[in-house]
């Protein structure tokens, strides 16, 4: 690189562009010997420290706008990713219908066990489809459904 080229400079705490990591490094040090400057920058995707020449980095463009759709989808992320951490039953929450209470409580028993095998026997009418619905809805959003076995009287095989 010829000395005619201006190379930027910054100041210790700013931040750069890093061109051989692609991406933002922060500024911790400076050192300068004759015409050469190298930068002691940290990496945060790494969680490293490393020295850089000055020719490898360029001004940060500066914060970039977020939509408030990506915020919103950030936090729609976390709330399920934390509710998944608290042993919250999701599928009642995205269901297409509204459980009832003996219902639910089906389903968080259901999720209680750690190896999941469920019969679901109870009086005509009280909802036995919606409860094995939302059960097999949650152990899909949990990922630890691989198999099913759903045993019916024959006159509803068809149904």
């Amino acid at each position: 690189m010829g000395s005619d080229t201006p190379v930027a400079s910054f100041v210790v705490g700013s931040w750069a562009v890093s061109a051989a990591h692609e991406e933002p490094v922060r500024i911790l040090d400076v050192d300068s010997v004759w015409s050469h400057t190298v930068y002691e920058v940290w990496i945060p995707r790494l969680a490293k420290v490393e020295r850089v020449p000055a020719e490898s980095l360029v001004p940060s463009q500066g914060p970039k706008t977020i939509g408030l759709e990506r915020i919103a989808y950030a936090v729609s992320a976390a709330r399920i990713a934390d509710a998944l951490t608290q042993d919250v039953l999701l599928a009642p929450l995205e269901a297409g219908v509204i459980p009832l209470p003996h219902q639910l409580y089906a389903v968080t028993r259901a999720m209680g066990e750690d190896q999941i095998r469920y019969l679901l026997a109870d009086e005509v009418g009280l909802g036995k489809t919606i409860e094995a619905g939302l059960i097999f809805r949650e152990l899909k959003l949990r990922g630890l459904m691989k198999r099913v076995l759903v045993v019916a009287p024959k006159g509803l095989v068809t149904q």
